[in-house]
């Protein structure tokens, strides 16, 4: 039955990536065909999967935390749903790691579904040597939508389930069933055998990505073009705030826009100040967040915000031009606040606060031993990522090469060699010799020789008949 459904499985995953390959190539083939007849729209191609309004953090896929390759949590818990694309592991000490709906943060979302179950923790593989719970505590009312279980990407037969206390915990094949490292999946009951159990946990899909980013109809690098136009004045789709206050560590701003994205840029000042808005600002939300860009180059941040004030579901922290290792602190000390969602999906984060509130996409992630809570307030914040003016970049037409037409050799025309004309010797005056008739000056009768034949001929005739006929009388007078 296992290998069944293991194969049902498998075509489900390959009819998937068959439909996510035809989808790119179909649009692929649009390309080409634009160039193909020498018409290509200038930038279109970098921003053509990107909605007229989005949020970044759909690439995280309703995962509060999203590393795309490996993560280790060493906080306090996380309220929210995991996803690794690589491997996780957890902080080895102080018992388990607890994953929950809710503790002190916001329980207002329902989780994520790998191959139609509610998900609290997505991972490819699980490492280290920490123990993880999934509890799903802080339910209310207990729905089934927010009760999640786990899902394993990549199965290793180094890896087998096991039953404790009614429910399936993931352990380390051969080893103890109470060994760390392992994973208690408190909201699936025990199947009754560890092959059932790994056809509830192990995805018919064998890439986390695919799971998590299965609404993301674009790039990242498409994503951080869209950013760049929000977050370029030139364009005027954002308003930036301006500084009216700085002093005793206090940096207040003021000219928030109600109904425009916010941008404001990190620096080294604005990060040793606690950050706040002037009195009779609009609040944030989802029309007007606030985008905090961080610049290339940028190895550490100190998060200035603090206080629900600063509405956390519609702070971004912008990390798209910091590619590589960048810490991320609060400004008022280790055990301070972070609020904000941290958008880095090219860089290796660190993180250290106590709590933070908001999500988390990076490519990896260290949340230090000894942070705090993870939170989840998702971004909810929406972007603009207008379609760019197209300016078509027309091929020419080349200049066809025209064979010039050969010019016809002429035959000359022979020369004619003009017959020589007769030298008559002059006739002496007076003499006609050979009998010829003189000349008298008249001109020659070409008819005359004819006339003459004919006259002799028909004399001729004459004289034979007359001849015939004597004959005739001759020989009747001998016979009287």
């Amino acid at each position: 039955m296992r290998n069944d459904r293991g194969r049902v499985q498998k075509l489900r995953g390959d009819a998937r990536r068959d439909r996510r390959v035809v989808r790119r190539s179909a649009a692929g083939v649009v390309v080409v065909g634009l160039a193909a007849v020498g018409v290509m729209v200038a930038g279109a191609v970098a921003q053509a999967d990107v909605p007229a309004q989005w949020n970044p953090f759909t690439a995280a896929g309703g995962y509060s935390v999203y590393a795309r390759e490996d993560a280790f949590l060493g906080g306090s818990e996380t309220e929210g749903a995991i996803a690794v694309g690589g491997t996780l592991s957890v902080r080895g000490t102080s018992g388990y790691y607890p994953a929950v709906q809710f503790v002190a943060g916001a329980g207002d979302y329902v989780l994520p579904t790998v191959d139609g179950d509610p998900t609290r923790v997505l991972v490819s593989q699980y490492g280290g040597d920490g123990r993880i719970e999934i509890t799903n505590a802080g339910q209310d009312p207990v729905d089934p939508a927010t009760t999640g279980i786990l899902k394993v990407a990549t199965p290793s037969d180094a890896w087998t389930f096991a039953e404790r206390g009614g429910f399936t915990r993931h352990i380390r094949a051969g080893a103890d069933v109470d060994d760390a490292p392992l994973i208690d999946v408190n909201a699936l009951p025990w199947p009754g055998t560890a092959d059932a159990a790994a056809d509830e946990i192990y995805t018919a899909v064998p890439d986390a990505a695919d799971y998590v980013e299965a609404d993301m109809t674009w790039t990242y690098d498409e994503a951080a073009s869209c950013l760049a136009t929000v977050e370029d004045p030139v364009n005027d789709l954002a308003n930036f705030p301006t500084v009216v206050e700085d002093t005793s560590g206090r940096v207040v701003l003021a000219g928030i826009s109600a109904d425009h994205p916010n941008v404001i840029v990190y620096d080294a000042a604005l990060g040793a100040q606690q950050v706040q808005f002037a009195d009779g600002e609009p609040l944030l939300g989802p029309a007007n967040p606030l985008v905090v860009v961080v610049p290339a180059g940028t190895t550490v941040v100190n998060a200035p915000f603090g206080g629900s004030a600063s509405a956390p579901h519609y702070v971004m922290w912008d990390f798209t031009d910091v590619t590589g290792a960048v810490t991320v602190q609060p400004a008022t000390g280790p055990q301070g606040r972070i609020v904000g969602s941290l958008y880095g999906p090219e860089t290796d984060m660190t993180v250290s606060a106590a709590p933070i509130d908001g999500q988390i996409l990076a490519r990896n992630l260290d949340v230090t031993v000894g942070s705090g809570e993870t939170h989840a307030y998702f971004f909810r914040g929406v972007l603009p990522c207008p379609a760019p003016t197209p300016t078509p970049t027309v091929t020419p037409t080349p200049t066809p090469t025209i064979t010039p037409t050969p010019t016809p050799t002429v035959t000359p025309t022979p020369t004619v060699t003009p017959s020589p004309t007769p030298t008559v010797a002059p006739t002496p005056s007076g003499s006609t010799p050979g009998g010829e008739l003189p000349a008298t000056g008249g001109t020659f009768d070409p008819t005359l020789p004819i006339a003459l034949s004919l006259a002799a001929v028909g004399a001729g005739a004459i004289l034979a008949d007359y001849a015939r006929r004597r004959s005739t009388r001759s020989r009747r007078g001998a016979r009287g």
